[in-house]
């Protein structure tokens, strides 16, 4: 089992002209953690498993069309 998780994601892109755009993309801006948990009793108990954080990412994109 796992918790909810929220994670913020955004970009932004600019067409140059017909053809090129340019722009910025960031994932995970909140640092979200991501729990995971088991579940160990017949009574449905939970114990924390595992925990992940996916670091955010920014990158700079060119996109091309023809």
């Amino acid at each position: 089992m796992h918790d909810d998780i929220g994670q913020l994601d955004a970009s932004f892109f600019y067409r140059i002209n017909d053809v090129f755009e340019v722009g910025v993309q960031g994932v995970n801006l909140t640092d979200a953690i991501t729990e995971t948990r088991a579940v160990y009793t017949e009574n449905l108990d939970q114990a924390p498993r595992s925990f992940f954080r996916n670091a955010r990412r920014y990158a700079v994109i060119l996109r091309g069309r023809w």
